[in-house]
């Protein structure tokens, strides 16, 4: 049996040690940067495409929540179902002072003494929902409503047009691709819009 001894050269072992050298490492830094770069506006965009998506999803849950609950307990004109937009808390930006400003959220509630205004005394709060920071929630029509009544027969009082949209540098952009709406009829009919060329809107 014979065995064989290899003596490795310092330059053999020096090339097995040897590892990134500065240069290396700010390349491949740099290398990283571009594609971090590149690929930041379109995660932008797809991180906002899901958020909107998520309170539109939300808003057309508490819409039928509303109708559910009007057929299910038949309530006569004086205590209907009612959901109203949340007034302005301290957590919340949005000036709720304008009509049809809804980017506080939504309450879903048994209107008792039928005033379109949720008073924790004597109405029955159901739902209560809100609106993340950065987003908007717009009623759009001639005269926006901040209340939507269902009647017993899950009939709405109005058909709005509520536009959820980002809020990009202050200012709502409906514009923006990921903008979308939920559209209303009177029959109880609830339909999403996405976003299209240049704007959303609810087909008439």
């Amino acid at each position: 049996m014979h065995f064989h001894f290899f003596k490795h050269s310092k330059f053999d072992l020096k090339s097995r040690l040897r590892g990134f050298t500065l240069v290396e490492a700010l390349v491949v830094i740099a290398i990283l940067g571009v594609l971090i770069a590149i690929a930041m506006p379109s995660f932008t965009s797809t991180i906002r495409r899901f958020r909107t998506d998520a309170i539109r999803d939300d808003l057309m849950a508490s819409l039928q929540m509303a109708r559910s609950e009007a057929i299910r307990l038949g309530l006569p004109d004086t205590n209907r179902i009612t959901i109203t937009r949340t007034p302005a808390p301290a957590t919340c930006a949005a000036d709720t002072t304008v009509a049809g400003v809804w980017s506080c959220g939504w309450q879903i509630y048994q209107d008792n003494n039928n005033n379109q205004v949720f008073d924790a005394a004597g109405d029955t709060l159901i739902q209560q929902s809100t609106v993340p920071a950065g987003f908007s929630v717009t009623e759009t029509s001639v005269a926006p409503a901040n209340s939507i009544i269902a009647n017993r027969w899950g009939q709405f009082s109005s058909s709005p047009s509520l536009i959820i949209a980002p809020i990009i540098a202050g200012t709502t952009t409906a514009s923006d691709p990921s903008a979308n709406a939920v559209c209303l009829g009177t029959g109880g009919k609830v339909i999403k819009v996405k976003h299209t060329t240049g704007d959303v809107a609810c087909p008439l």
